[in-house]
């Protein structure tokens, strides 16, 4: 069975602004034809400039032929905002490009002005979308003026942008948010009014009125609210508590949801209650919906479209429905809970806000959790079914009577009747055709060749092309039956397919398809100058073409720009224009030439001058201007060890001496930066000139205060190395130096330097000493050399003890404070005498030693006087004896002191004394140098006085004696008794007490002096007296 499918499905283009003028539906149709018992299924190709959705009734329908209707429906994302975590909680949205801008999490409601301007409610923020930014135009902060805590919906009256919150109506103009309607403290209530007089309880929606006034939903008051362009609040419908229908003023509704205007200028209310659709028409309320043939809506309304005849278009989260002006369902369908653009075999979107329509076909819809706008488009499509039966016969007209629902009705009558037999044309394949451009190139098509009829002569056919894929490759005549040839016009290469249909005089056809490739023509090439020297500068190639004028690309080694660098070059010229072709190539060739001369600018150099002495610049002569030059010395050539060059100069590397070689050979190389090289050799000359006189450095010298005069010897003196010259010798001084003078020695190789520093001053000086010669300075010689010899005057930095001695002896020096000492006999100079603490030295006078100390292994510079005394020795006295008293001679600044027994005499200071009582009695005679003499002692007897003493007897061995002495008596000595032992000049050498009784002593005498001395043992009123021998 055969099926006659004409696809000729109607597609509603949306417009986004709103037209002044409605456009009429059309309908594509001229005649159908049917065959009997063929089933027939005609898709009618109606078109809505406007992209309304189009209303469709055909009278006159065969039981046979049925009319079908379904619902096409296509989402497409208009924008789509990037969220993350700082977005939640009313965060801060961010503007820029789609790549960059974030949104909040909150989008809920959308609006477009006339110029495809997005502007949307974001949370906390009024923003827009302008078709590539995102920009925000009002945000509300924590504390403002308007008191808006935020936004609820954003709608176009006109030109004019409303945005409300749940009690008030703000109207955005100029970038200022002004409140239209509502009380400024947001006070609820349900007041009429002008502007912030009124007062709203909840707003549910609000819409524009079709003018520039808005129709206001109240969903607390129970009221539809009008609201004029100057801001006038009246009730406009409702009030009572009860959905009912009647008189606006009379009506009543509840749990008011969403609010629009149909076509026919009439508001639909959606309550929320019962699910119901009221129309307020003509100054009554009506209920609409639901009808008999739907009673309930399938699913609970949030949001509804109008579509202009009376159906609607109805959403719940991510249930769909469409309902047509019978109430009759068209639509049900579950989408899918994700974003996802596509048909209603996959559309999808999360949470949908709000909705605002763009026309009777199409609206926005605001997908808070996505935070996008999404576009739904939709329309209605119609198709005709149906089998005639095989009896059918004549010609029916049918009506079709279009409606957008806005304009008049539009109708067609289009005949419906059975078709005759007729043998459709037939086509061979027609080749494709292969040519290469030319300018005017034409070619004749001949189409007799290849269609063919049965009924029709091939001249009876008619033909054209009905597509041209490409018309910027070839144009096409229009084709005349009687001759039946295509021509064809070559406008440039390129590939184009051509589609061609045959008609027979019944209508029926045929089509054919073929290619035509205009291959591009080959061009010409001709390169310029290919061989340049090099300067520096880019050096572009000509290239011309043929035909002239072409375009092409060249590159340089794969470079678009010229070289400058010397080198060869590949080039590639290359043509690839619409219509001409061509690849040539070459080399390009920049030449370097190597130096051809150099110069040095000066080539003498005085002799003795310091080493990296400059002797001239060095240049050269090149061909190529921008080459740079790097100068060297070969190595092992000439005297190329003797010189350094850098920057193109040349330095000589060490001082020349004119007296061991007057001229040297230095060969230079130069070297450009493409290596090419040039060398030459150069003459440098020696200049002869006086040799500076020598004298040797002296180091720092350290010395302290008040040293009187000093000396050193200066060494190395002479004229230089140039002979038969004469020296003189000077100095000067500076700071603490007093005064100073240098004499020349007989053989003027040394001179002795003296000086003296500043009394009781410390400090630092300089004695500066200059040599000159006779040789005088010409050519840069030198006929001084002076050298600073510092002097500083320091504090002691040891501590020292000075030594003396009663006459010719040894005396004992001290120093502490560092390791380890050095002594010397001299400040200046001179051998170590010592290293150690204490220096003892035998003198016979006085003299001054000087002590340096070392710290961590280092000497100290500064020497320490120490002083060393050899003070005269006292005779020893002689002791007179005068009838018991006892005198030595007066000396004028001696002081005395007499001994008995070699205990000191309490008093007895002066140069005679009396002594009471026997025993043995010397003097010590001393001076203020603590010089001493000690005199023997004198044996005195007093007679009467020791005759009362008892005489002890004793026995005293060894006599003599070395080590011990032994002592034993008749009678036992009590506890207390004192023994004594003096020597003989009265000196006590032992004194002790007895702390128990004893007969017998003993007395340790092994360090005793040799000599005669006295043992003395007194118990009381009893004495023992013995003379005692030592001797070893």
């Amino acid at each position: 069975m055969r099926v006659l499918l004409i696809s000729l499905i109607g597609i509603l283009i949306c417009t986004f602004s709103q037209s002044q003028t409605n456009s009429l539906p059309k309908l594509d149709l001229d005649e159908i034809q049917v065959k009997e018992a063929t089933l027939i299924e005609l898709n009618l190709s109606i078109k809505d400039d406007d992209g309304d959705p189009v209303s469709l009734q055909v009278d006159n329908l065969p039981d046979w032929l049925s009319l079908n209707k379904t619902v096409k429906m296509e989402a497409t994302t208009i924008f789509k905002l990037n969220l993350d975590d700082d977005s939640r909680s009313y965060g801060t949205g961010k503007d820029g490009n789609l790549q960059n801008a974030t949104g909040t999490y909150f989008l809920r409601s959308v609006a477009i002005d006339n110029e495809d301007n997005y502007y949307f409610i974001d949370g906390r923020y009024l923003r827009v979308f302008d078709g590539e930014e995102i920009k925000t135009l009002y945000t509300i902060q924590n504390k403002n003026a308007l008191n808006i805590i935020e936004f609820a919906w954003i709608r176009f009256s006109g030109s004019r942008l409303f945005v409300s919150d749940y009690s008030r109506i703000f109207e955005f103009k100029d970038g200022e948010l002004t409140l239209f309607v509502g009380a400024v403290d947001k006070a609820p209530g349900d007041v009429d009014g002008q502007g912030d007089q009124a007062r709203f309880k909840v707003i549910a929606d609000f819409i524009s009125d079709g003018k520039d006034g808005l129709f206001v939903a109240d969903v607390d008051s129970r009221k539809i609210k009008h609201v004029s362009s100057s801001g006038l609040v009246t009730t406009y419908a409702g009030g009572l508590s009860t959905s009912v229908d009647g008189p606006y003023l009379s009506s009543g509704f509840q749990l008011l949801k969403k609010i629009r205007l149909n076509s026919k200028g009439d508001l639909i209310v959606y309550e929320g209650f019962e699910a119901k659709l009221r129309r307020l028409r003509n100054g009554v309320v009506e209920t609409i919906f639901p009808t008999a043939q739907s009673p309930v809506l399938r699913g609970s309304l949030i949001h509804f479209h109008l579509d202009g005849l009376g159906g609607f278009i109805s959403l719940k989260d991510q249930f769909l429905e469409g309902y047509d002006e019978y109430g009759k369902l068209t639509l049900s369908r579950m989408v899918v809970r994700d974003h996802v653009d596509g048909d209603l075999s996959n559309m999808g979107w999360r949470t949908a806000m709000d909705i605002s329509s763009l026309n009777y076909g199409s609206f926005l819809l605001a997908d808070q959790t996505s935070s996008a706008v999404r576009l739904i488009k939709y329309s209605y499509e119609y198709t005709l079914m149906g089998t005639p039966p095989e009896d059918i016969e004549g010609i029916t007209e049918l009506t079709f009577r279009l409606n957008d629902g806005i304009g008049d009705e539009v109708t067609y009558q289009i005949p419906l009747g059975m078709s005759q037999p007729n043998t459709l044309p037939t086509v061979t394949t027609i080749p494709n055709v292969e040519e290469i451009f030319a300018v005017d190139k034409t070619m004749d098509i001949a189409l007799f060749d290849y269609f063919s009829d049965a009924e029709n002569s091939d001249s009876e056919l008619t033909y054209e092309v009905v597509t041209n894929s490409d018309n910027s490759v070839v144009v096409t005549s229009v084709i005349n039956s009687a001759d039946g040839l295509l021509k064809l016009s070559v406008v440039n290469a390129g590939t184009t397919t051509l589609t061609l249909k045959a008609t027979d005089t019944r209508g029926g056809m045929i089509t054919t398809s073929f290619e035509v490739n205009i291959a591009k023509a080959e061009a010409s090439i001709e390169f310029g100058a290919l061989s340049f020297i090099n300067t520096g500068e880019a050096k572009p190639v000509t290239v011309t073409t043929v035909p002239s004028g072409l375009n092409f690309t060249l590159t340089y080694a794969g470079q678009t720009s010229a070289p400058s660098a010397v080198g060869t070059y590949a080039l590639e010229a290359v043509i690839d224009e619409r219509n001409y072709a061509k690849v040539a190539t070459a080399e390009l060739a920049i030449i370097n030439i190597a130096p051809e001369a150099m110069a040095l600018s000066a080539n003498t150099i005085f002799e003795n001058s310091a080493e990296a002495t400059l002797i001239g610049e060095l240049s050269v002569t090149d061909q190529n201007p921008t080459d740079t030059h790097r100068y060297s010395l070969p190595t092992g050539t000439t005297d190329n060890g003797s010189f350094t060059i850098t920057d193109a100069k040349l330095y000589a590397s060490s001082s020349f001496n004119f007296e061991e070689k007057a001229s040297y050979t230095v060969t230079v190389l130069v070297t450009d930066n493409h290596n090419a090289t040039y060398q030459k050799e150069f003459m440098v000359t020696v200049t002869d000139v006086n040799e500076a006189p020598t004298i040797d450095a002296y180091a720092e010298i350290q010395v302290v205060k008040n040293l009187g005069s000093l000396s050193i010897t200066l060494t190395d003196l002479s004229a230089g190395e140039d002979a038969n010259q004469t020296i003189t010798i000077t100095s000067t001084k500076s700071g603490v130096i007093k005064s100073n003078s240098v004499t020349l020695s007989a053989d003027k190789t040394t001179a002795l330097l003296t000086f003296e520093t500043e009394t009781d001053q410390e400090g630092t000086g300089t004695i500066q000493v200059t040599v000159q010669d006779d040789g005088g300075t010409a050519n840069g010689g030198v006929d001084t050399k002076t050298i600073d010899i510092p002097i500083k005057v320091l504090a002691p930095n040891v501590t020292v003890t000075n030594g003396s001695n009663c006459g010719s002896g040894s005396v004992s020096l001290s120093a502490a404070g560092a390791d380890s000492y050095k002594w010397y006999a001299a400040p200046l100079g001179g051998s170590s005498l010592s290293s150690e603490a204490t220096y003892t030295v035998d003198l016979q006078t006085s003299s001054t030693f000087y002590v340096a100390g070392v710290v961590s292994g280092t000497e100290s510079k500064l020497r320490v006087p120490v002083s060393a005394t050899v003070f005269d020795a006292l005779a020893v006295p002689v002791i007179t004896n005068t009838d018991n008293v006892l005198s030595v001679t007066a000396i004028t600044g001696l002081s005395y002191q007499w001994m008995k027994d070699g205990v000191n005499i309490d008093e007895a200071t002066g140069n005679s004394f009396s002594p009471t009582e026997s025993g043995n009695y010397s003097v010590v005679i001393s001076n203020t140098n603590n010089c001493s003499a000690t005199s023997v002692a004198e044996e005195v007897i007093i007679t009467g006085i020791e005759d009362v003493l008892y005489t002890l007897a004793v026995n005293v061995y060894p006599i003599p004696s070395s080590d011990y002495v032994y002592l034993e008596f008749d009678e036992t000595l009590r506890k207390g008794t004192k023994v004594q032992m003096v020597d003989n000049s009265g000196k006590q050498l032992v004194m002790k007490v007895l702390t128990e009784a004893t007969n017998k002593l003993t007395i340790d005498v092994r360090k005793m002096p040799e000599g005669m001395h006295t043992i003395v043992v007194q118990d009381g009123a009893k004495l023992a007296r013995k003379k005692i021998l030592i001797q070893r």
